[in-house]
């Protein structure tokens, strides 16, 4: 008879796997591989389309607080319907890129603002509906562009001068 030999276990470990994050229909995010067609109990409202967001106010070069805390976006849903915001790409025309995307659907009314800033801390007695922290104005020149899909929804160009002043 033959001796009975197991073969030795393969104590290699298993290299970490670090799964996807993927986006779950009900969870109540409205995450960007998701849509008011696909996810409407997340994403009750649909993103915007070109002219339906409109940047009303910047606050660049806050004398309140520091840049880094009172910097800030107002803007205005001038359409006919109800956007969600979360997918929508804040940005610049050089480095400065952001995908919001807040804890829960962002939803600006009809008619209504959001305020999109730096902290919660504006300094001005406003809060903010949503807070970004990878985007920085310039405070002289500079851009600020809101796009969905690379569709240009809105986009405001200053100069810290005489065209747009502090």
């Amino acid at each position: 008879p033959e001796p009975d030999t197991a073969p030795e276990p393969d104590t290699t470990p298993e290299p970490d796997v670090v799964p996807e994050p993927t986006a779950v229909c009900g969870d109540g995010i409205c995450d960007p591989t998701e849509d008011c067609a696909t996810c409407a109990e997340d994403c009750p409202a649909c993103p915007p389309v070109a002219g339906a967001l409109l940047i009303t106010e910047i606050m660049q070069n806050p004398k309140a607080v520091v840049d880094s805390e009172g910097e800030w976006i107002e803007i205005q849903n001038i359409g006919d319907e109800a956007v969600e915001l979360s997918g929508v790409v804040l940005r610049d025309d050089a480095q400065d890129h952001h995908v919001i995307t807040p804890d829960t659907s962002l939803v600006i009314a009809a008619g209504a603002y959001a305020v999109l800033g730096k902290s919660d801390n504006l300094g001005v007695g406003i809060e903010a509906d949503y807070v970004f922290v990878d985007f920085d104005l310039g405070n002289g020149a500079d851009s600020v562009m809101l796009e969905v899909d690379d569709v240009l929804i809105d986009a405001v160009i200053y100069d810290g001068g005489p065209a747009f002043p502090d």
